[in-house]
């Protein structure tokens, strides 16, 4: 199995799916992230991701037209929801 730092998370436009997020990766979200549902989130991100396909705000990408990091735009979103959940 191959670790988080070995394997970038990358985001599959035709099945609207996120691969290489490792156990690892998810394991360490639910440590520091305890107040947030992450099925319900990894949904809503791929339905905020669908909508930003068809509206007139694309997403920052680079040369080869992916986002630059999906693990910072998982961790950001997560972060959110955290403080959400909290009341901040």
């Amino acid at each position: 199995m191959e670790t988080s730092s070995t394997k970038k998370i990358d985001f599959d436009w035709s099945t609207m799916k996120f691969r290489g997020i490792t156990t690892e990766d998810t394991d360490l979200w639910r440590r520091i992230y305890p107040g947030v549902d992450m099925k319900k989130e990894f949904q809503a991100m791929v339905q905020w991701l669908d909508r930003q396909v068809v509206s007139r705000m694309p997403l920052k990408v680079n040369k080869k037209g992916r986002k630059r990091s999906w693990k910072k735009f998982i961790t950001n979103w997560l972060k959110k929801e955290q403080m959400k959940a909290v009341g901040l």
